[in-house]
């Protein structure tokens, strides 16, 4: 699950974290869910442990020329079961096919964070930077690209945010790198991510136990709806911070924790 979905958003914010200080890690945890497990919230959110990895690779690239980058990736992407890897396991894209034009299904059912309300009254299933055609056709298509030397394809783009320029266009050391990045995850930045961002998102940040949780979440009664700039600018925000949530393993739905 994502968040079940990383976008290039979500990923400089949880960069811009970093830099925001906090007293030390006794006082963070004080603010913290009792039975928070930084282990179980990087699980569950997916794009968290993600994020810290992409920042470093981003970082990596600065400098390099696009050619270059583009380059590196191409070739890493040419191993279909790596790219599927990165596709589906490290951004989280369904690997069906979905309607766009409707609610979403599986583990997006529900979830107000990828089922988007339109102002014509009709739903739009919105999943980040994924292909709403499924693997599949961004195989076939990823196969058709690298033929002709194209990198103008979203999906590249989105999947070449993991790949490393160290890899020098080998699969076999992209997957290394991001196997060991992985083991390396800071568990404080994982914390700061729940306290400054998962937490008013309303992220699950555990897994439900029999007897401990209501019903599902709902934006309606669970967010305090908030607006902010000013004008044609105006911005519509939902903050779930006043409660807590946690993520059922045999529906993979989201629930409010009974406090």
């Amino acid at each position: 699950m994502k968040k079940i979905l990383l976008s290039v958003s979500v990923a400089l914010l949880f960069a811009s974290c970093t830099d925001l200080s906090m007293s030390n890690e006794e006082a963070l945890n004080v603010d913290l869910p009792n039975d928070f497990k930084w282990q179980d919230y990087a699980e569950i959110n997916k794009d968290v442990k993600a994020s810290q990895v992409l920042f470093k690779i981003q970082e990596e690239k600065k400098g390099l020329p696009s050619s270059e980058i583009n380059s590196n990736c191409a070739g890493v992407l040419s191993d279909e079961d790596f790219a599927s890897e990165i596709y589906i396991g490290f951004a989280g894209c369904p690997e069906a096919a979905w309607n766009r034009e409707d609610h979403c299904s599986g583990i997006y059912a529900g979830n107000d964070d990828y089922n988007i309300l339109e102002a014509d009254g009709a739903w739009t299933c919105n999943i980040g930077s994924c292909w709403s055609e499924g693997w599949d056709a961004v195989a076939d298509t990823l196969q058709k690209y690298a033929s002709t030397g194209k990198t103008d394809f979203a999906p590249f783009n989105m999947m070449c945010m993991y790949i490393s320029p160290q890899a020098k266009g080998s699969p076999q050391i992209a997957k290394s790198y991001l196997d060991e990045e992985i083991k390396n995850l800071d568990s404080t930045l994982i914390k700061k991510h729940y306290f400054l961002i998962g937490q008013s998102e309303g992220r699950p940040y555990k897994y439900c136990e029999q007897g401990s949780y209501g019903e599902q979440r709902n934006r309606e009664y669970h967010a305090l709806k908030l607006r902010g700039g000013s004008g044609q600018d105006d911005r519509i925000f939902y903050d779930y911070s006043k409660n807590l949530f946690c993520l059922n393993k045999s529906d993979e739905k989201i629930y409010l924790v009974n406090k």
